[in-house]
């Protein structure tokens, strides 16, 4: 269930990055929503167990771990975004 909300969380971060900031436009917005999505799930699965801590139940809903995902999911659209403006312009 965790993976699916940090899928989500971080899609959703693409698709506001793209439509709503202009970010990411030589990508496409496809291509912005999918970025965002791993990167949630990175955040959500390697991230979160590194600075957090894994829950004592393991299937149990972290809010810590959502925050990371969203964070690490904007942080790789931003990189991804000065890439593309540096080097594809």
């Amino acid at each position: 269930m965790n993976t699916f909300i940090w899928l989500v969380a971080g899609g959703l971060l693409g698709w506001i990055g793209y439509s709503a900031l202009a970010l990411n436009e030589t990508i496409g917005k496809m291509a912005a929503v999918i970025l965002g999505a791993m990167a949630g799930v990175l955040g959500g699965k390697v991230v979160a167990p590194l600075l957090v801590g894994a829950p004592l139940i393991p299937a149990a809903f972290s809010p810590s771990g959502l925050f990371l995902a969203v964070a690490t999911s904007a942080v790789i659209l931003g990189v991804s975004h000065m890439a593309m403006a540096r080097w594809f312009r």
